[in-house]
């Protein structure tokens, strides 16, 4: 369970019913979170997604035994969010191409105060090509991937969001670290 006393008391509060104390123990982790879910349902579906997993969060709190951190449990229940998402948008076989070009804007990650426009754009479109890159990989790759990279989440709670093995996380990371290189090389030209 979690160390810090501020978020076990509003942790207990919440459990007693009290949504003011849910949303304050849940708000620090909204941009991370979303940042997560752009990764895995798109840019434009992000905050859609975290708002259902902050009520299915909501609805299955007494469930919650504290074996791992709120935050590890609340990312699971938002990926699961996100693949519910993901399923109703391929069952209705409305991917729109704004779909598949969303995804959170790696440029970010580079030198901010760059004020050059062609490196600012040489930035975005390696940034861009990252994404794609990403999003070609099976979300069983994917996912540890990006909680790993963009969340620094730790093994073991990837293991607990994921409900799989540390040895399964270190497998599957090894493996779309490799794919990513492969799909990545396709794109070397464009990103250097």
């Amino acid at each position: 369970m979690s160390t810090n006393p501020k978020e076990t008391e509003l942790l207990e509060k919440a459990r007693q019913g009290d949504f003011k104390a849910f949303a304050d123990l849940t708000e620090p982790y909204r941009r991370s979170a979303c940042e997560f879910l752009s990764r895995l349902a798109g840019e434009d579906s992000a905050e859609d997604v975290f708002m259902t997993a902050v009520l299915n969060a909501w609805k299955a709190l007494g469930s919650f035994n504290g074996k791992s951190s709120y935050r590890t449990w609340l990312f699971s229940i938002a990926r699961y969010a996100a693949l519910d998402h993901l399923r109703k948008i391929k069952s209705r076989n409305e991917v729109s191409a704004d779909d598949e070009a969303s995804g959170a804007n790696i440029a970010s990650l580079g030198d901010a105060s760059a004020t050059h426009p062609g490196q600012r754009m040489q930035d975005e479109e390696r940034s861009r090509i990252v994404e794609q890159s990403l999003k070609q990989l099976p979300e069983h790759h994917r996912t540890p991937l990006v909680l790993y990279y963009y969340q620094d989440f730790q093994y073991a709670e990837i293991a607990e969001a994921l409900g799989i093995s540390i040895g399964t996380v270190m497998s599957r990371l090894h493996h779309a670290k490799a794919k990513l290189e492969k799909i990545l090389e396709r794109h070397r030209q464009d990103i250097l």
